[in-house]
């Protein structure tokens, strides 16, 4: 028996190499269709959140009319002194319209008393605040701030938003 070897030549090559970008393209593109339009976070100072600092997030236009549920992320290190934090989501869709102010009470810690999230260095957590119903185009403004009673929040190292397609109603 004979063993030959077969060689590929330049063009099959080329051409299992733009298949193959081109499987990886679809499925980047099918794995990138959850439904969020917009997602993004802010960095907190090193020295904490402090009390006045609110966090202004600008959304871009909105795809299509229909509702969007808000959900809100957070970052931080496992030193956090507390085991719940309570934020203020402030929406407003345009000059327009009424502003809207949710108290988001979030508790951050497991039965046990230990901080829950997801991480290693930095914990993640991430928790619906509520939705906003927009029209096609329309941009709207999302500010965050803590009511604590410590004045700076130390230990956080982002806060995020994530708007995303909503089957509820605003």
């Amino acid at each position: 028996m004979s063993s030959e070897r077969q060689t590929v030549s330049p063009q099959r090559k080329k051409a299992r190499k733009r298949i193959s970008l081109v499987a990886v393209v679809a499925l980047l593109a099918t794995a990138c269709t959850h439904e969020t339009f917009f997602h993004s976070y802010r960095h907190i100072a090193p020295n904490g959140w402090r009390y006045t600092d609110t966090l202004e997030f600008l959304l871009p236009p909105a795809p299509q009319t229909e509702a969007y549920a808000l959900s809100v992320g957070l970052r931080i290190d496992a030193c956090f002194p507390y085991q719940s934090l309570t934020l203020v989501v402030e929406t407003k869709a345009d000059s327009l319209s009424l502003l809207r102010k949710d108290t988001l009470f979030w508790p951050l810690t497991q039965d046990d008393g230990t901080l829950g999230g997801s991480g290693v260095n930095l914990l993640q957590f991430e928790t619906p605040a509520g939705h906003l119903q927009l029209r096609e185009g329309q941009q709207a403004r999302v500010r965050i701030y803590h009511i604590m009673s410590r004045e700076t929040m130390p230990h956080i190292h982002d806060v995020g938003l994530r708007c995303s397609r909503s089957d509820e109603g605003a």
